[in-house]
């Protein structure tokens, strides 16, 4: 009796991300499945599609064959209930909250696909005896206070070898509070238009991602009782636009929502 074993290309993967980080999230998706010989669907988040968008061009630049790599847009429901039920779905990758992995596997009820869940963890940070320790403090800090902690591969976890422990706890213990602290630590402040003060770097809690639209509809609103109109309205309202996603992004805007 001979025995074969042959791997095969599973099918059409559904590859689902948040938000935050998609561009590393979709490649983390897209290798593994194209280097199977997987064909893939990536669905963008809806609060941030255009960074997808864009990388849609430079699939297709690449000279990827059409069909091999396909993004679509849209919400949870119907857009994501009908590629994570759909027939020709064989696996269904998602990075996000449990309560849409929830509805993702119930989904994957009707086409019985496999399901990889990636919904946040924690993720640990491991230093040596022989590690620079002044090095792997910045490192050590980038790791959980980057986009203030939203991310689900943030370094929440440390071990250290006895012997630096001390040490490097004493280091990490005089390098935080400049982060956290905000404008005690001497940092930037930021005026923008008549919408007030931004801090940078700061942590900050209990926000939304509906303040983002409504500082927005404040500034369009801002803009027309001010007369300004066409090329001279358009330029201050990307360039302001331009310094709150830098703001958002990295210093707390939201914070309160399950990104993962």
């Amino acid at each position: 009796m001979e025995v074969f074993l042959r791997r095969e290309p599973i099918g059409v993967v559904a590859a689902i991300v948040p938000w935050n980080s998609q561009l590393f999230l979709s490649a983390v998706k897209l290798g593994p499945a194209l280097a199977a010989g997987c064909t893939v669907v990536l669905k963008a988040s809806e609060d941030g599609p255009a960074p997808l968008l864009e990388f849609a061009r430079l699939v297709d630049a690449a000279g990827f064959p059409r069909g091999v790599v396909n993004i679509v847009t849209g919400f949870g429901e119907p857009a994501g209930r009908a590629l994570t039920s759909h027939p020709k779905v064989a696996r269904v990758a998602f990075t996000g909250g449990p309560a849409t992995a929830r509805q993702v596997v119930r989904n994957t009820a009707e086409n019985l696909a496999h399901v990889t869940l990636e919904l946040g963890g924690k993720s640990p940070v491991l230093v040596f005896a022989d590690a620079d320790l002044d090095s792997v403090s910045n490192a050590i800090i980038a790791g959980i206070f980057a986009a203030t902690g939203q991310s689900c591969v943030a370094g929440s976890r440390l071990y250290v070898e006895r012997p630096v422990h001390d040490r490097l706890v004493a280091i990490l213990t005089e390098k935080a509070p400049l982060v956290a602290s905000g404008v005690a630590a001497g940092v930037l402040m930021v005026f923008v238009m008549s919408l007030g003060y931004f801090v940078t770097p700061a942590l900050l809690g209990g926000t939304s991602n509906m303040m983002l639209a409504e500082l927005i509809a404040q500034l369009v609103q801002s803009l027309l009782n001010w007369g300004l109109a066409g090329a001279a309205a358009l330029v201050l309202l990307v360039v302001t636009l331009a310094i709150y996603a830098v703001q958002f992004r990295y210093f707390g805007f939201g914070g309160s929502r399950e990104a993962r």
